[in-house]
């Protein structure tokens, strides 16, 4: 089927490019930024709309946008084409047309950073046989993986993923923050991180924890909360929470 995109932004353009570079033809492309949505049409050679109401109407359409217009901008072109969200976190009931799906990469999209889909996962959803084939095959074009989970899975699937992407994400953060404020070059921390990462595929996460919680090294810990005090009271009280579920998963004197 022909394509039309509903957005603009990190996962659509890179949905665009992907599609494009396997033989997809994407037709239109609409967003509220219409400028947005010409610099994205011209890379893919599709055509930018000013107005949501005149996508073509037999198009497969990816609303690649925030969850909570999803609902709004799928009821205002209900009657065209087959509806496909991208997220994690969203049902397909928000979908408003009679057919149907969810094409959900499990990534983080930016716009500036190369995907290599080969590597991603994708989940797929669908209201028919004939929408999750095709979604399947776009799956496999693609050469990523893909699994069929249902809308109440994805969303267990996505607080997952955010324990894992997003708050690891924010622990480095608070990291380099720590580094740059005490006259370190934040990078150092990289290839412990790197490392921390690659033990995971040979170990679980359990398996791989180290550092002075999971060692009952409470005189290090001191030290390390000496230090926090000149820090925000939110980084004192996570440093401990964090160092208290390490020293419970992994076991009490």
């Amino acid at each position: 089927m022909k394509i039309g995109i509903i957005g603009s932004g990190n996962i659509a353009f890179h949905l665009a490019k992907k599609m494009d570079e396997t033989g997809y033809q994407i037709k239109e492309i609409y967003s509220r930024n219409h400028e947005n949505a010409q610099e994205l049409a011209d890379l893919v050679n599709a055509k930018a709309l000013k107005d949501i109401q005149d996508f073509s109407e037999k198009l497969l359409l990816f609303f690649c946008v925030p969850d909570d217009v999803i609902a709004h901008l799928s009821q205002q072109i209900s009657e065209r084409g087959i509806h496909i969200h991208c997220s994690g976190a969203t049902d397909i009931s928000s979908l408003q047309s009679s057919r149907k799906g969810v094409f959900y990469p499990l990534h983080s999209f930016t716009k500036s950073k190369e995907v290599l889909f080969e590597k991603i996962h994708i989940l797929i959803e669908g209201s028919d046989v004939e929408v999750i084939n095709e979604l399947e095959t776009m799956a496999m074009r693609f050469l990523s993986g893909n699994s069929i989970i249902d809308s109440t899975q994805r969303l267990k699937l996505h607080l997952a993923a955010v324990f894992a992407s997003n708050f690891s994400n924010l622990m480095i953060d608070f990291s380099q923050e720590i580094l740059e404020k005490e006259g370190l070059n934040p990078k150092i921390i990289l290839p412990l991180v790197e490392e921390s990462i690659e033990k995971l595929t040979s170990l679980t996460a359990f398996e791989a924890q180290t550092g002075p919680a999971k060692r009952k090294d409470f005189k290090t810990i001191k030290k390390h909360q000496s230090i926090l005090k000149s820090y925000p009271e939110d980084y004192q009280n996570i440093y401990k929470i964090l160092s208290d579920q390490i020293i419970k998963r992994h076991g009490e004197f």
